[in-house]
């Protein structure tokens, strides 16, 4: 009998020590399979690192504002699958510190320097990936601000060229009223013009800023900048080239319309002296010489009003001064 409890207690320890044998090979089998389920999934993020690094080396950064628009919303969706790798390493990394710790019974699935390997190529290939992202989200920021800036440049260059369309027109008026009217315009655009410059220097700083920072588009912004302030002065050469125009027709025209006065004073004039009327008393007869005495002295004052006129005629422009309207009219004065 004892026999046979002696055997049954073997039997029973042989049994217990296989069970354990298999939960050690169990624990080991799964351990072994953790780790390459996490170097898969490094394999997977890697991969999917490498598929975005690609996305991320494209030259393309925009050939127009609206483009680079586009870019940048791309890139914002790229950079949220950047942080969702981010997690995922993270996760992976805090996985894999299992198999570098002893594990109890002393088994490891394999070499820790193999797993901190598998770590650090992860860990660099994602830091490699967000300098990537940064870089380039750079390059599409620097992108957006060179064509935000040529944009710009363009609807100053439209703004310039329709207000040198407006004062490039021929029309000086044909008289003071025209011409005055054409002046009031003329003062309205030039006020334009002064409260619009702040608005160009703005859009000419920025292009001086992004050249001063090593802007990747310098050249062509200096160029850029170049040509829009040369048109800019030559709007304000035109604007002031008109603005002597209009101020020389008036003279012009204020020319005319003071010879016009002389002639109808002078018409009035004549029309008093050549009267026949010599009065029929005393007392008519002085009124008459009273009257005739005080258009001698008038005779004498516009006298000098003529001068005035010649010397008006010899302020105008040598153009003005040598038509033959003027001369003409100086000369019908004179006659």
């Amino acid at each position: 009998m004892e026999r046979v409890c002696a055997r049954r207690d073997n039997v029973l320890r042989l049994w217990a020590y296989l069970l354990e044998l298999l939960r050690a090979r169990r624990a080991r089998l799964e351990l072994s399979l953790h780790l390459q389920q996490n170097f898969q999934e490094m394999l997977y993020i890697l991969d999917s690192m490498e598929e975005i690094k690609m996305r991320l080396l494209t030259d393309d950064y925009g050939k127009h504002l609206m483009g680079v628009e586009d870019l940048l919303q791309k890139h914002a969706l790229v950079e949220a699958d950047i942080n969702v790798l981010g997690e995922r390493v993270k996760v992976v990394v805090g996985h894999s510190q299992r198999f570098l710790e002893q594990e109890e019974g002393g088994y490891r699935p394999c070499d820790p320097a193999i797993t901190v390997e598998r770590i650090q190529q992860l860990e660099n290939a994602y830091a490699e990936l967000v300098h990537l992202a940064v870089e380039r989200r750079k390059r599409l920021e620097d992108s957006r601000k060179l064509w935000q800036f040529y944009w710009d440049m363009a609807d100053e260059e439209n703004w310039i060229k329709e207000k040198e369309q407006i004062v490039s027109v021929d029309d000086i008026g044909h008289d003071l009223t025209t011409v005055y009217l054409l002046i009031s315009k003329h003062k309205a655009l030039e006020a334009d013009m002064l409260a619009h410059e702040p608005q160009l220097m703005r859009v000419a700083a920025v292009g001086d800023e992004l050249i001063s920072q090593g802007h990747f588009g310098a050249d062509r912004i200096q160029d850029r900048l170049r040509d829009i302030l040369s048109q800019w002065n030559h709007l304000l050469d035109v604007v002031s080239l008109r603005k002597n125009r209009l101020d020389a027709a008036v003279r012009y025209h204020q020319l005319f319309a003071d010879a016009d006065d002389i002639d109808n004073w002078m018409l009035d004039t004549l029309r008093l002296v050549s009267s026949e009327d010599t009065g029929v008393d005393e007392a008519q007869v002085q009124s008459l010489l009273k009257k005739h005495k005080d258009v001698t002295d008038e005779l004498k004052h516009y006298a000098n009003v003529i001068q005035q006129l010649k010397q008006q005629a010899s302020e105008l422009s040598p153009e003005d001064a040598n038509s033959g309207e003027v001369r003409e009219r100086l000369a019908a004065i004179d006659a």
